[in-house]
């Protein structure tokens, strides 16, 4: 009897950790991701498909912290694990790769759909991630602020297309306005605008986030590591940096600060991300910011007539510092690149996996889908199939971006190939400890040394 019994204890909890093993999860398509911008229509996106589709779908945005692989691996070691998920650049999906949390999509259809060059990510020719779009940045500036200052539109392409040094020039003549002062020289037009209008609230060039470390040392460090590296396979590979054109890249450091209300001042780490682009740009105090074309939702919320002015004029360094030159300066270009790949989870089962990718060509194929990327996302689409009229309702700064694209007049996204949390820890945070405080040469120097050593440590 007492072994009958053993049998059938045995039985029921074979039967019970078979049943738990095999236990569908709770959702048909679970949605890890970290662009924060599009968290809330995402959102809404997936409540339509479910409407759609009948398939129940769980979505997690990492909204606000800077460090998005740390809540990810944390997701990834439940029971529960995403299913679609985002990988940002090679340096991350070699990671996933290793534990095999990354699927193989080379023969999935949907694929070949990726345009504007902007590849999916691979590896020794295999297909991990598809790109959610494609990105721009450079100096975000209000077309309508600068007619106003009497500027005609050829003066603004002959901006918009020249060296550094016209840039700069034109930067001190605004200077020079704002304090009221007599503009003399070719921007001497100035002296006939107003302090009213768009023009009325005014106090300084271009607004700086000295507290958001990634602005600098992510994006504006991509420019002279363009013209080091020249693509991001090169950057990726690199064991060792020379930082060759770290004169190059404090040039255009030195022009944003010096030309910020704050200045080398210690009130200049107290602005961030939403001051700059809010406040600062948002109510007219500044002319320039640099951002990109992901600043439009924001800069729109606070002003949609303004919000549709805007275009993009280049980050520029100069050819030649203290003896060094760039062999091609591209002063016209700015950087284009895919910030996000959509990475299917290949620990899950195939069906989940199919339930993955099946949402993901739904959300950039349905014309619910598309409107979505195109008006609520305020996506530059990455994919085939977005037709004229679909980016009709195209938001000005992606505009501005493919007018880029189109001219061919796009940089590669270098930075997305740089060791994991090099740029903000160890080139911007390091800025932040002096330099930009003080502006003294050798605490630029100091952090520039360090930024070196740590690319070596980290590449080990």
């Amino acid at each position: 009897m007492k072994k009958l019994i053993s049998t059938i204890l045995i039985a029921t909890l074979v039967t019970a950790l078979f049943v738990g093993c095999n236990k569908k999860p709770e959702y048909d398509v679970y949605i890890w991701q970290s662009k924060g911008e599009m968290a809330d229509a995402l959102d809404a996106l997936a409540k339509v498909y479910e409407t759609e589709t009948g398939k129940t779908v769980k979505v997690i945005s990492n909204r606000a912290s800077d460090d998005h692989m740390g809540p990810l691996r944390a997701e990834m070691n439940k029971k529960d694990m995403p299913t679609v998920y985002s990988i940002q650049g090679q340096r991350e999906l070699n990671e996933w790769l290793g534990g095999g949390f990354v699927a193989d999509l080379t023969d999935w259809s949907f694929a070949d759909q990726v345009a504007f060059g902007q590849g999916g990510i691979t590896k020794d020719g295999k297909l991990y991630g598809i790109p959610y779009n494609i990105e721009g940045y450079g100096f975000v500036y209000d077309t309508q602020m600068l007619l106003d200052l009497g500027l005609t539109d050829t003066d603004i392409i002959a901006l918009r297309d020249g060296s550094f040094e016209d840039f700069q020039e034109f930067v001190v003549a605004l200077n020079a306005w704002i304090k009221g002062e007599t503009v003399a020289g070719k921007w001497a037009v100035m002296n006939n605008a107003k302090k009213e209008g768009n023009l009325k609230n005014v106090n300084s060039v271009i607004g700086f986030p000295g507290k958001a470390a990634w602005v600098y040392g992510d994006h504006l460090v991509n420019i002279p590591f363009v013209y080091e590296f020249g693509n991001q396979a090169n950057a990726l590979e690199a064991k060792t940096i020379d930082f060759t054109y770290a004169n190059q890249y404090k040039a255009l450091l030195d022009l944003q600060i010096t030309y910020s209300k704050e200045g080398f001042t210690n009130d200049l780490l107290q602005h961030d991300y939403d001051e700059q682009v809010k406040i600062k740009f948002g109510g007219g105090e500044v002319f320039f910011i640099q951002q990109g074309n992901w600043a439009y939702g924001s800069i729109n919320d606070i002003d949609a007539e303004k919000a549709a002015r805007l275009a993009f004029i280049p980050l520029k360094v100069p050819t030649t510092v203290d003896g060094v030159s760039i062999p091609e300066n591209h002063p016209d270009s700015m950087p284009v690149f895919a910030p996000n790949y959509w990475a299917v989870n290949g620990k899950v089962s195939e069906e989940l996996q199919n339930e993955a990718k099946a949402f993901i060509e739904w959300m950039y194929t349905s014309e619910v889908g598309k409107d979505y990327v195109v008006n609520k996302f305020n996506f530059i689409p990455a994919v085939k199939g977005f037709e004229d009229a679909d980016l009709a309702s195209m938001y000005s700064l992606g505009n501005s971006v493919l007018d880029y694209v189109n001219r061919g007049k796009a940089l590669d996204g270098v930075f997305m190939a740089m060791p994991a949390g090099w740029s903000m820890n160890e080139l911007g945070k390091k800025l932040q400890g002096a330099y930009l405080t003080s502006g003294k040469q050798e605490d630029f120097d100091e952090a520039i040394k360090h930024a070196i050593l740590k690319w070596e440590e980290l590449k080990r």
